[in-house]
Order: structure tokens, then C-alpha cells, then sequence
């Protein structure tokens, strides 16, 4: 593993880690918690309670196919946008959708807001990505 695909990789982590929480947490807190009572672990205060260990395991998993694909894909502004937003969307858009064919209490209201956040997440991890990764690339869009 190369220098620059471990700093895409540590950049993505902590890029998704912040977007994750920020979207569950602070900008849906109320959406979330009331979507997933029926479907998550529920903590001692009532609220769900996920095991942090493997929510972390998941953004690392997640993290690394973004450190592993999009830089090598990207060669314009534009496409670090545009291929992040593309990795982000299959893996969390799917997930979300197949849970809700999957799992009864697995509304369509959380299908398509995690479906909104993969969009969002994708958008924003693009563009940290050709932030870190600016340094000699083509001032195009060209997607």
C-alpha cells in the first residue's frame, strides 16, 4: 500500500465517519430514531444502540473501496465527484434498498432518505478527495 492510498483511505474514514454523524445525528436525530426503533438494537435510555465496533468495521469496509477506486479513476475535479458519488451510491443505496425488500419493519421512508444519504455522502467525500488530491490535476470538469 502506497503513501497517497493510505492518506485517501485515513481522509475517507474520517469523511464519512463525520458525514455519517452528522446526517444521523444532528441534521435527522428525530427521523432516525423513530424509523429504527422497530428494526435496531434500543439502548438503556430508549434509543437505538448500535454496536459501535462493527458501524466503525463498516465506514473502515466502505473507506476502503473509495480510497481504492475513485482516486485511481479520477482525473478531474469532476470526476472525483462524480465516481465518489457513484461508489457511495452502489454500496449504501443498495444496502438500502435490499433492506427494505428484506426487512418488514424496514420502511420506504428510511429506504429513500439512506438512498438521499448516499447521495450527500458521495458528493462530500468527492469533493475532500480532490481537495487532498488537487495537486497537479487538470482544472476541467470533464466527467
Amino acid at each position: 500500500m502506497s503513501g497517497t492510498f493510505i492518506k485517501n483511505w485515513v481522509v475517507s474514514v474520517i469523511t464519512l465517519f463525520v458525514v455519517n454523524f452528522l446526517w444521523h445525528e444532528v441534521l435527522n436525530v428525530a427521523f432516525y430514531h423513530e424509523e429504527l426503533l422497530g428494526i435496531v438494537r434500543i439502548g438503556p435510555e430508549g434509543g437505538p444502540a448500535p454496536l459501535l465496533g462493527y458501524l466503525i468495521l463498516s465506514i473502515v469496509i466502505a473507506s476502503f473501496a473509495v480510497a481504492t477506486f475513485v482516486p485511481a479513476l479520477s482525473k478531474t475535479s469532476g470526476q472525483y465527484i462524480w465516481n465518489s458519488l457513484i461508489v457511495a451510491f452502489t454500496f449504501t443505496g443498495a444496502f438500502s434498498v435490499l433492506s427494505y425488500a428484506l426487512f418488514a419493519n424496514w420502511t420506504s421512508s428510511l429506504a429513500w432518505m439512506d438512498v438521499f444519504y448516499s447521495l450527500i455522502s458521495g458528493i462530500v467525500l468527492g469533493a475532500v478527495l480532490m481537495l487532498v488530491n488537487r495537486k497537479g490535476m487538470p482544472v476541467t470538469s470533464g466527467m
